[in-house]
């Protein structure tokens, strides 16, 4: 999706939490880092 729509401004953003019933194991660093080695490098992480 992002590959097909970012030069028309598509922006896809990822939240990673843990605050819907602890459903995310690991702690805030390694939730990050998760999230990031499944991230193509063009969508940030916040």
């Amino acid at each position: 999706m992002h590959a097909e729509y970012a030069e028309r401004g598509l922006r896809i953003l990822a939240f990673p939490s843990n605050q819907f019933g602890k459903q995310e194991p690991g702690t805030e660093e390694e939730i990050k880092n998760f999230a990031q080695s499944c991230n193509d490098g063009v969508r940030p992480i916040q």
